[in-house]
This record gives structure tokens, C-alpha cells and sequence, in this order.
């Protein structure tokens, strides 16, 4: 089976696909917009094809789908009996007025699609691993025999501190959430640009990739671990978003952090 999968990616997808021995077809997106090129998406499709993977919000990219391009999927989808599997882990992380779209909010994908999230992201537990899938009985009786037999449950403990933060926290702890990294965005990425290393605002999640080119280095490897001598910061090269990244000259930052961590890192672009 084949499954299409759009660059820059997230790497676990990919080792999760070819964990499972899934051959996997690679479309690239560009910067600045990360726009999918709908008929290059129909003409990768396969009689092999089995499923479309996004991730909405991206990482790395910040790519946040918008409801036109969900229905496009929805007809493609439709017209080639495929599945979406619609990674939205970063779903409250939304800025600039944007409005969150989920792939099920689409009626011609709630029967065809399989929404992935959890909660390690808006609770700021990214260690402790508890995650869901809201799809159709079908598959989730085939995800659970297999998830039973590789995984069990996660802890106890663990689920009983989600259950709190779902029924204890208001509604505004999850929109101040977005204005909070809004905030940390639009700080971080203005000294990206000042330090020469170029980056769009972007839409959603909580990465940004951003050009590396000015730095010393043959590639984008080498031009990191220049960054982190220099400053200290460490970055992920494009290579980990890419098939080949040969050429490109981005890497992906983080600004989730605390506002010391944050400034600190801002003072020390400054010796780039």
C-alpha cells in the first residue's frame, strides 16, 4: 500500500509508515505559502494509493489548511476511494485571526477521514504521551487490536491528569494559549529577520523554518551546528523535513519556550 505524503514533513510520520511497510510517495511544498499543487497531488495517485497524510497546523512548517483546500482533498479523496489520515495536534495553536478548520468539519471527508491529536502539546506535557484518533468504528476496532498488542494503555496516572484538565479548564485557557505564542512568534521571528536569517509569520503550530543560507557551512547540517557554536541555539536541519534536501537551507526553530529562554536565545541571535 501507498501513502502520499506532503514535504516538509513530519519525520515520525514517515517512520511510522515505513514501520509498518508502507511505500510512501513524497510531494513537495515551497516556502513562503507551503501551497499544495492540487493537480500534481491527482497525478501522483496510484492504483497502489491507499491514503493522503496532512499535518494542519504543520510542523515544521506553520501551513494552516484552509477550508478551500480540505474540500479539494474531499473530492479527490471521494473520487479515488481514499483515506485522509489529518494529524491536528496543533489545532489551538492558530494565530492572526485565523480560523481552525479539522478535516471531519468537511462532509465529504467525516466518513473518509482518520483525525489524529492528543493533549502533550496545549497542556505542556510533551513528555507524557496521550494521544487519540476520532474516525470510524471500523478503524477504530482495527487500531485497537494492534494498539493493544504494541502499546496497552498509557499511565494511569496520566490519564487522570487530562480527564482534570478537560472538565476543570475554561474555554479562555485554550484561546490565551494562542495569544500567548502569537506573541512569542511574532518576537522571535522579527530577530530571525533582524539577524538575517529570513522567516515568514507563521499561521499556526509553533515552529518556524527559517534560512540559513548566510551561515558558515557545505550544507544544512554543517551550517547548524555553525549556529549552535556560535550562539548556543539548537535548530533541526531541513534534512530532517526532506527526502533530499540537497540545496535547501533552512532549519526549523522552536518558540515555544519560557519568556527568559526566548529573550535569551532573541540576545543571542545577535552574535550571528
Amino acid at each position: 500500500d501507498e501513502v502520499i505524503l506532503f514535504e516538509p514533513y513530519y519525520g515520525y510520520h514517515v517512520a511510522t509508515l515505513e514501520s509498518i511497510g508502507c511505500k510512501i510517495k513524497f510531494i513537495r511544498t515551497t516556502p513562503p505559502s507551503y501551497e499544495i499543487d492540487f493537480e500534481e497531488l491527482k497525478s501522483a495517485i496510484s492504483t497502489d494509493t491507499k491514503a493522503i497524510l496532512i499535518c494542519n497546523p504543520s510542523n515544521p512548517s506553520g501551513k494552516v489548511y484552509t477550508k478551500e483546500e480540505l474540500e479539494k482533498f474531499s473530492e479527490i479523496i471521494n473520487e479515488n476511494d481514499l483515506l485522509l489520515f489529518s494529524d491536528e495536534m496543533y489545532e489551538h495553536f492558530i494565530y492572526d485571526g485565523l480560523e481552525f478548520n479539522s478535516a471531519l468539519s468537511i462532509e465529504g471527508l467525516k466518513e473518509r477521514t482518520v483525525v489524529i491529536s492528543g493533549f502533550s502539546k496545549i497542556y505542556s506535557i510533551t513528555g507524557w504521551r496521550l494521544g487519540y484518533a476520532i474516525t470510524s468504528k471500523e478503524v477504530v476496532d482495527a487500531a485497537s487490536a494492534f494498539n493493544d498488542l504494541v502499546y496497552v494503555c498509557p499511565p494511569a496516572p496520566l490519564q487522570q491528569g487530562i480527564l482534570k484538565g478537560l472538565n476543570e479548564l475554561p474555554k479562555s485557557y485554550y484561546t490565551d494559549v494562542a495569544k500567548e505564542h502569537q506573541e512569542k512568534r511574532d518576537k522571535f521571528i522579527k530577530a530571525l529577520n533582524e539577524a538575517g536569517l529570513k522567516a515568514e509569520y507563521v499561521k499556526g503550530a509553533y515552529y518556524v523554518l527559517a534560512d540559513i543560507s548566510k551561515l558558515h557551512g557545505a550544507d544544512d547540517k554543517e551550517k547548524v551546528v555553525t549556529l549552535l557554536e556560535k550562539t548556543g541555539i539548537a535548530t533541526v536541519p531541513a534534512r530532517a523535513f526532506y527526502q533530499d534536501s540537497e540545496g535547501i537551507s533552512l532549519a526549523r526553530f522552536c518558540f515555544s519556550k519560557k519568556e527568559a529562554e526566548l529573550d535569551e536565545a532573541i540576545e543571542r541571535l545577535g552574535r550571528v
